[in-house]
């Protein structure tokens, strides 16, 4: 099984995509990123920072997984956000296995907020 990239699509060197995965025509895909098995990206689909996808999952256009909170208190230290799982049903927010995010979804990372 091989790995299907649309040619407008940007995939990142550091991104691990398994056995069966698409990206779809003009997504994003960043370097820390990491793509279960037969999981398919359709269009306009941007995973940032450390976020992991289950097997088997459907992320549909524009979608936005992984990126920095939006909450003021988020000063821009990567060191305080945890990863965002998207792996089998873990107390976090994001995709298990065999998921899907519909179009327009957003899902960020958490911070420590004020201290």
């Amino acid at each position: 099984m091989s790995v299907e990239i649309h040619p407008t699509a940007i995939v990142a060197k550091g991104a691990e995509l398994a056995d069966g995965v698409s990206i779809g025509p003009y997504s994003i895909i960043g370097e820390h990123a990491r793509i279960g098995a037969r999981s398919k990206l359709l269009a306009h689909v941007m995973i940032e920072g450390h976020t992991r996808i289950g097997e088997d999952c459907t992320i549909r256009n524009f979608a936005n997984l992984g990126g920095p909170p939006h909450h003021t208190a988020y000063k821009g230290d990567p060191n305080e956000n945890p990863p965002t799982e998207l792996i089998n049903r873990r107390p976090e927010p994001g995709l298990g296995t065999r998921d899907h995010a519909r179009r327009h979804r957003s899902g960020r990372r958490g911070h420590a907020g004020r201290q």
